[in-house]
């Protein structure tokens, strides 16, 4: 009867063990590509890869760094307009990954706003924000832009521009990933 016990124990165990791991699926790889930067922001490639990092984060995805990714990438020869699909395709089967995603900066700059009774600047950030989804062979594109304005006397304290920038890069990348876990590309 003991030994009964101890059998039927183990296999409890076993159970409990398991069943938490059953319904955890594979986390999805990802590549992102560097940042086409046409603007000349210095900061922008950072403040981009930094947003990317902290959403496209384990468990459910992981970032593809790799010799062979970073071939891939530039075997692609991306130019001032991104990615071609052909060359995320080349990049999404030489690398294994189930998402490619990058993004294009056209302009990030801030100018003043004339005549006004105040200085006041206005910030334009223009350009795309493109993937493919190796699951279901789909692409995605969105074009970006922004504008806002603030009193020129607020900005004197921090980097608004970078700030501005990271918030649409979160915006940007939040869409991907909407997009992607909803199979809607």
């Amino acid at each position: 009867m003991k030994k009964f016990f101890n059998l039927l124990m183990v296999a409890l165990m076993a159970v409990c063990f398991a069943i938490p791991a059953m319904g955890k699926a594979e986390a999805a790889k990802v590549v992102v590509l560097p940042l086409v930067n046409n603007s000349g922001s210095e900061t922008a490639g950072q403040i981009y890869i930094s947003g990317a990092i902290q959403l496209f984060d384990y468990p459910e995805y992981e970032l593809l760094e790799n010799d062979v990714t970073n071939d891939a990438i530039a075997a692609a020869n991306i130019g001032k307009d991104g990615a071609s699909k052909d060359a995320m395709v080349k990049i999404a089967k030489a690398s294994g990954a189930d998402l490619v995603v990058g993004m294009v900066l056209d302009t990030c700059e801030d100018n003043p706003v004339f005549p006004s009774a105040e200085r006041i600047l206005k910030l334009d950030i223009t350009g795309k924000t493109y993937a493919y989804s190796a699951i279901n062979g789909k692409f995605y594109e969105h074009r970006i832009y922004e504008d806002k304005e603030i009193d020129e006397t607020l900005t004197s304290r921090w980097d608004w521009v970078s700030e501005e920038f990271g918030r649409c890069v979160t915006r940007e990348m939040k869409r991907v990933d909407k997009a992607f876990m909803e199979n809607k590309f």
